[in-house]
Order: structure tokens, then sequence, then C-alpha cells
């Protein structure tokens, strides 16, 4: 079960370390948003038939549903609390822009549609907070926590071997 675990944060490693990289090199949000969403799905959803098969390798080619499901989320709760703390770090810490632009362009959202001040501070609250580090991470952690719900279904039923 130990490399299970260590499969599970290397799948939430990658991600951070990709998004780490595209903001140093200047790619934040508006660049590479989704598509970096994207990959930590993409990544985890990979990583979980991975942790199967070395799990049913390990127990001599036998892989119950129960056990094999219990694998892929293991893998994916791994992944999902590591990129839930680096989301909840990069949005309050490193990429503050993100926040600042959603203000922005609910402000200019407002004037163009010419709504009254109670209804550009409720557009402008809503951006702050759909945009806050707390929501962006708790998104992410639910995201991953689906998909690997899902993945770990399919998965656990292919991998499945029992005597």
């Amino acid at each position: 079960m130990k490399k299970v675990y260590s499969i599970g944060i290397v799948a939430g490693l990658i991600p951070v370390i990709f998004k780490t990289i595209l903001f140093l090199g200047g790619y934040a949000e508006a660049h590479a948003g989704s598509f970096t969403n994207l990959a930590e799905l993409v990544v985890v959803a990979l990583a979980i038939p991975v942790s199967m098969f070395i799990a049913r390798k390990e127990n001599d080619g036998l892989l119950p549903f129960n056990s094999a499901l219990k694998t892929g989320m293991a893998t994916a709760v791994m992944a999902g609390i590591i990129v839930c703390a680096f989301t909840f770090l990069y949005y309050k810490y490193m990429n503050t822009a993100i926040l600042e632009n959603a203000v922005a362009q609910a402000t200019e959202y407002a004037a163009k549609n010419n709504l009254n001040a109670e209804e550009t501070k409720k557009s402008i609250e809503g951006a702050k907070q759909v945009f806050s580090p707390f929501v962006q991470s708790t998104s992410a952690l639910f995201g991953i926590m689906l998909t690997g719900f899902l993945v770990s279904v399919i998965s656990a039923v292919i991998f499945k071997r029992e005597n």
C-alpha cells in the first residue's frame, strides 16, 4: 500500500510542478488556466489504474473489487490533498492577479450594463467569492475526488481479479 500512496503523492506533485513552471514562465491563468486544471484531472485519472495494476501485482495477481476501489480512492485522496493545498497557496500568495482581474472584469461588466451601485457591489463580491483561495482549492479537491471516484469504479471493474 505504500506504493499506492507514493503514486498518489507523485500524481499530486506533477500538476503542482507543472503549474508552478507555467506561472514562473509567465503563463498565468489567463493563458493556461483551464489547461492546468484539466492536466490535474488527467494525471490523477492515469495514476489510478497504475496504482491498481501495482496493487494487483503485489497481491499475487489478485485484487477484489473493494480493494481496487480503495486503492484508487487512496491515490485520488493523496493527489487531491496536495493539489488542494497548493491551489490555496497559489491563489492566496502566488498569483493574486487572478482575483484583481476578476474584480476588474466584474466592474467593467457592471459599467457596460449600466448596473446600479448595489448590483455592481454584488457583482464584485461574487467575483471575489468565486476566485477566493478557499473556493478555488475546494473546487480543485472536489473535482479530483469526483474524477478519482469515477475512474476508480471503472478501473476497479477492469482490474478486479478474485479467486
